[in-house]
């Protein structure tokens, strides 16, 4: 934190980094062209994640004189930082901060190296003491560190600030480092300045530096090291200053302890008689002081965003309803840190840790609702899922074991037996459940107990005239037909009065979803004539002519599909913020209403939701994942669906199918989960459709899907080399046999029987086998075709 050539930034590297750097300062010129009512109301465009030449981290490089500025270690990775977030720097207290410093993202005052280690946990976190420097006029501005500490009160220290380090830090012996103000305490915080690692180097280096003083018998001709081209050169300064502070005092000698000169009074101390001896005693009175030598209470500390939560890992499922045994392990969130599509728009935080996400697939009576059931029961309070389970108007408690794979026959007759949902989450977390048989009550088993907060929906999920109010509105539509979600339109008009600025937060969110003809802007109120409220949106849209204008369409009368996701997403935003002034944390200062609103958005939450597609155009079918995934990018989305457009947005691991099959040797059916799939994302839609994904025969007309149905039966039990056919028999397989011979080489007649026969007998067996068993059909049809192949070659 101690050195850093800015004269150098100034004078010779600037130039040539805003060459560098053009096309960014044009990117941030456009978002600023944006009328201001509608950019306080969407998130900042990630500009700043296009990648940087390698010649920036060259030129800083240079300028930290080969060290990671923050923590001075020497022969470590480093990577450009900004020292103030480009956008979205916490905590926010109006909309307008949302941009703040996204004039800086591109400014080479605002750019230091740093290493991997040093990099803020809370990137965006950058807090000040009273407001922030108002957005510039322009993007032309030329705001240097030195003219910004005129505009705000930044809590946080930048490398080089300060031209006498001492009156901030204070060095301890054993590598610590000592914030002596609040600035110094919080910037040691944030960069992690005082890790285990880092202190341990820090006192090794100590060490070898106090061994030099005891060892060297005199004056050194030889010109000293400058303390900014050594490792860890400024702690060791504060150290040298502190035992030439206690060493004077003993000795009652006076000298220059300068970083230029102090070096140079210690040669001259080293000519004293009693040097060693003094020395002895200086630093036994320094390491007797310990911690307490030079430091003070940094003060208040400052609000802090909530932690994110830990995510869900892993579900275990036995014996609940038709679900015998499925366990899902679903996969990490994707790296997204470059990937515009999934990253949250302008949150600089952690973003390889967005969006996570897993879609179901199945057919009717898989157990896909189920699933959810089971999840969504495990994650909620328990008192609350007995509550559900009191209120459901569907079968929640185990199914028959007849229909049940797990359970064999007994003497004495079949017994249902408890089922039971593990939960495991990020960090060895977890949540167990068991539901009694006869009682139907739920009952937590784990001994880690974490609650997690859980969204869940079923697929009529449109909202009616109420405002409805209590925890259970958040899930009960997964359970009962005939519940709808809250009707959020009380509840916008109610932010639109009261809160502004957690508004534009919420409509910023629903910017990454809605699929509108024309360009929303914002949402509004106005009041009819008989004195309603109603919330309006306002569309900016384009006549023939190229002229634009203002169409305003109010949301009750909005068509369904826009109000089923808006209501899903309002009804989840909702219960986030309350979620999140309810986690706040003692002792800290209050946030303000937009800091709840924005931190809302990245608490981790379980959103599940059935038929994710219902009521949705195929063109928000098709980034309907996607967007979700950008308006909540910390949630755990665990959706099902039927419709091969939803996989848009979707990656490899991330997509599951419950495939229902018979048993072998017995009258009953299981249920596995399939979640192998990979690749899928450059398959076409008809590809999907007749993949393992979806398992039809075609796309065509269902008759069409029928016909080579009924062939492959018949195929399957009489192969053409067996006895003739009947008439309506021999018309179907003639059907089949066009189908095949069209994709094979002409005059082979032979080979085309052959495929028939192979083909038949896959499609026959497919859809009744386990995945393993239906695999190994796949293996065996084509290796008939290649034997057959061969055995004509030779």
């Amino acid at each position: 934190m101690f050195y850093f050539d800015h004269k150098t930034r100034y004078e010779e590297s600037a130039s040539e980094f805003h060459e560098l750097v053009a096309t960014g300062y044009e990117s941030v010129a456009r978002y600023y062209e944006i009328n201001a009512a509608e950019r306080v109301q969407m998130d900042v465009p990630p500009v700043w994640k296009r990648p940087l030449d390698s010649r920036v981290l060259r030129l800083l490089q240079a300028l930290s004189y080969g060290r990671c500025p923050f923590c001075e270690r020497a022969n470590v990775a480093l990577q450009p930082y900004r020292f103030r977030p480009p956008a979205y720097a916490e905590p926010i207290s109006k909309p307008e901060e949302k941009a703040s410093y996204l004039w800086l993202a591109f400014h080479w005052d605002n750019f230091f190296p740093i290493c991997d280690d040093c990099v803020p946990r809370r990137k965006n976190f950058f807090p000040v003491s009273a407001d922030r420097a108002p957005n510039p006029a322009s993007t032309s501005t030329s705001d240097d560190l030195k003219s910004l500490a005129t505009l705000e009160r930044p809590l946080l220290l930048y490398p080089g600030e300060l031209e006498n380090p001492q009156t901030a830090f204070t060095a301890q012996l054993d590598g610590t480092l000592v914030g002596r103000t609040k600035r110094a305490a919080a910037t040691i915080k944030h960069f992690g300045l005082n890790r285990t690692e880092l202190v341990a180097e820090r006192s090794a280096a100590t060490e070898r530096l106090l061994v030099e003083l005891e060892t060297r018998p005199k004056v050194d001709d030889a010109p000293a090291t400058p303390f900014t081209h050594r490792e860890f050169g400024g702690f060791l300064y504060l150290v040298l200053r502190r035992v030439a502070w206690e060493f004077g005092r003993q000795a009652r000698s006076t000298l220059p302890v300068g970083q230029a000169t102090i070096q140079a009074s210690f040669h001259r101390w080293m000519e004293r008689s009693d040097y060693h001896t003094t020395l002895h005693e200086a630093l036994r009175a320094l390491r007797e002081a310990g911690l307490a030598a030079g430091s003070r209470s940094p003060g208040t500390a400052a609000w802090e965003p909530p932690e994110i939560g830990g995510r869900l890992e892993g579900v275990t499922i036995t014996n609940f309803k038709s679900l015998a045994n499925i366990s899902i392990k679903l996969p990490p969130a994707p790296d997204v840190s470059n990937d515009p599509l999934l990253t949250l728009t302008g949150d600089e935080d952690d973003a390889r840790r967005l969006s996570q996400g897993f879609l179901i697939l199945g057919e009717n009576a898989a157990g896909k609702s189920s699933l959810l059931e089971a999840i969504a029961l495990a994650a909620m309070p328990s008192d609350q899922a007995n509550n559900v389970i009191v209120r459901s108007d569907r079968e929640l408690i185990p199914l028959d074991p007849r229909y049940m794979e797990s359970l064999a026959p007994q003497p004495q007759g079949p017994q249902r037996r408890s089922a039971e949902v593990h939960l495991v989450f990020e960090g060895g977390q977890q949540r167990s459940i068991s539901i009694d048989p006869q009682r139907g009550e739920i009952e937590l088993q784990a001994d880690n107990v974490f609650q997690p907060v859980v969204f869940a929906y079923g697929a009529r999920r449109l909202f009616g005239s109420p405002r409805r109010r209590g925890a259970i509105r958040h899930v009960d539509t997964l359970f009962k037909r005939d519940a709808q979600i809250s009707n959020p339109e009380p509840w916008l008009i109610d932010l639109w009065k009261r809160d502004r600025d957690a508004l534009s937060e919420v409509v910023s969110a629903l910017r990454h979803i809605i699929q509108i003809e024309g360009r929303f802007e914002d949402i509004d109120v106005e009041v009819d004539a008989s004195g309603l409220e109603h919330c309006m949106i306002k569309l900016k849209k384009q006549r023939s002519n190229g002229e634009e204008f203002i169409m305003l369409q109010r949301l009750d009368a909005a068509s369904s599909g826009y109000r089923a996701i808006l209501a899903l997403v309002c009804d989840v935003l909702q219960g986030l913020m309350k979620s999140e002034r309810s986690s706040s944390r003692p002792g800290k200062r209050r946030a303000s209403r937009l800091d709840h609103a924005r931190a809302a958005r990245r608490l981790s939450a379980i959103v599940l939701v059935d038929e994710i597609e219902a009521h949705l155009h195929p063109r928000w079918k098709l980034s309907i994942m996607t967007g979700l995934r950008r308006a909540l990018p910390n949630a755990n989305f665990i959706v099902t669906s039927h419709d091969p457009l939803c996989l848009r947005g979707m990656r490899n691991g991330e997509v599951g199918m419950l495939n229902r099959y018979l048993l072998p040797d017995r009258e009953a059916e299981a249920v596995q989960l399939v979640a192998n799939f990979t690749n899928f994302e450059n398959l076409t839609i008809e590809q999907l459709l007749t993949s393992n994904l979806f398992q039809l025969f075609s796309t065509d007309h269902q008759r069409t899907d029928s016909a080579l149905a009924k062939a492959a039966s018949i195929l399957s039990r009489n192969p053409p080399s067996s006895n003739p056919l009947s008439g309506p028999a021999e018309a179907a397989i003639d059907a089949f046999n066009d189908e095949i011979a069209s994709a094979l080489p002409y005059g082979r007649s032979e080979v085309t029987q052959l495929v028939q026969e192979a083909v038949a007998e896959y499609l026959a067996e497919r859809r009744t086998e386990g995945s393993d068993r239906s695999e190994d059909l796949r293996r065996r049809a084509k290796k008939q075709v290649l034997d057959y192949l061969r055995g004509g070659v030779g």
